[in-house]
């Protein structure tokens, strides 16, 4: 339990650090690129397009708050106790608790977004969408490391 702690903890520190450099107006950039990728992967149609994307948006912003939260929760409330290395029992279960509760709330906003999308899109192209997603940040993640690579040399 306590490594799935700190695996976790980990992982939302790195991402934390990789958000932080990445320069300004980046983000919009990858979102541009995000929108164009899905939208050529779901293959959308204009009237398609027009329902979609606010949904769509509106489930993205709900999710990229809820990591934010995480994180930044996470990181204050390690400071606090000292870092992970003297963290005690009860206080990595209370941490490991709100994991869970934003986890559990992360869920939720998927399962509203594909009650709500699925007026619009078909089963079909919802699975292009979780595919399309998945494949985009591998893209991403994959981009980043070769330019972190060639900073290296």
């Amino acid at each position: 339990m306590i490594k799935k702690i700190i695996v976790t903890i980990t992982f939302l520190v790195l991402a934390f650090s990789a958000n932080a450099q990445l320069k300004k107006g980046s983000k919009e950039k990858i979102k541009a690129l995000k929108i164009a990728f899905i939208t050529e992967q779901l293959e959308l149609t204009e009237a398609e397009a027009q329902k979609f994307w606010p949904l769509y948006n509106k489930f993205d912003n709900n999710m990229m708050d809820l990591r934010y939260k995480e994180r930044i929760a996470l990181k204050k409330k390690l400071k606090e106790l000292g870092g992970i290395e003297i963290i005690k029992e009860k206080d990595a279960k209370e941490i490991t608790e709100k994991i869970i509760a934003l986890d559990k709330a992360a869920y939720q906003n998927k399962q509203d977004f594909f009650d709500e999308v699925t007026q619009v899109l078909s089963y079909k192209k919802m699975l292009r969408l979780e595919i399309a997603e998945k494949e985009f940040h591998r893209k991403l993640l994959r981009k980043y490391r070769e330019k972190k690579d060639k900073t290296k040399k």
